[in-house]
Parts: structure tokens; sequence; C-alpha cells
């Protein structure tokens, strides 16, 4: 394996500190190999997306996290399931990556979900391929695809 710097944009798509979801996250990082570069992407100050606001730019805290995303070799999401799908503000703050289309930051950008759940049903609806609301962003590239193995795990309490 190659000891070359990997840059990882971390996002948890729970915004509580003591999230199950932030301790898996925080775990990944801990047995990350050493050559990963993990920055942690801060969804609590991205607004609401509104085309009014983007038509006038992005603000501070969009930006921010449009760049985090550029600048990364990929994009770890560690997310909770709420009410089959994915939380509101991971959605929202990949709405505003999502943008402008032609151009998103989220372009064939490599990237990986987990998730932690006390529940027993498990994280199954935003972890399995084809039921997450994240597949609907058809300009994210799967890193489990294309012979890569895809894992997935679950962790109930």
């Amino acid at each position: 394996m190659s000891e070359n710097k990997l840059t990882i944009t971390a996002i948890c798509g729970s915004l509580r500190e003591g999230s199950f979801n932030r301790r898996v996250l925080k775990a990944m990082e801990e047995l990350a190999p050493k050559h990963w570069e993990i920055y942690h992407a801060d969804l609590s100050m991205i607004p609401l997306f509104n085309s009014d606001i983007e038509s006038q730019g992005d603000p501070q805290s969009v930006a921010e996290f449009k760049e985090n995303i550029r600048q990364a070799d990929g994009v770890l999401i560690v997310t909770p399931e709420y009410n089959m799908g994915i939380p509101g503000v991971l959605k929202n703050a990949l709405d505003w990556a999502s943008r402008p289309s032609k151009s998103s930051v989220l372009i064939e950008k490599p990237f990986a979900i987990a998730g932690a759940t006390p529940g027993g049903g498990g994280d199954n609806s935003v972890t399995s391929p084809g039921e997450a609301d994240i597949a609907s962003y058809e300009c994210l590239h799967d890193a489990g695809s294309e012979g890569s193995h895809r894992q997935r795990s679950r962790q109930t309490e």
C-alpha cells in the first residue's frame, strides 16, 4: 500500500455531540492509517438551501464546506438513519455541495458511508446500496463499486 498522504473530508450526519455516529467517526479516525489526514466538516452553520441566497453567492459556511470536499481525495459520511433516510442536515449540506450541478465538488468524488444506531433496525436504509437517499446524487462516485469491496457494519446497543 502506498504511503502517500490521503486527505479525507469527514461528515457526521448528526449534530449532537454525543451521537453514536460521532463516536464511530472518532473511532474510524483513531484506526485510520497514519498517512490519512481527516478533516471534519461542520454542518451546523450551513443555512437551509435557498436559491435566492445561492444567487447572491455561497454563504461562507457553504463555501468552506465545498472547498473541504474539493480539496479532499475522498469523503467519509457517518450518519444515523432518520425515518428511513438521511437526516435533513446532511441532505441540506449535500444539496448545497451538489450545486452548480455541472461543476459540483461531488462529481466523481469517492465516498464511503457508515452509520450507527441503537435501534434494532440498524442503518440499512442509509448504508444499503440502492436504498439510501445519497444515491440520488448521481454525481457521487461510490468508492465501494466497480471491483472495490463495500463494507457495511451495524452497531446496536
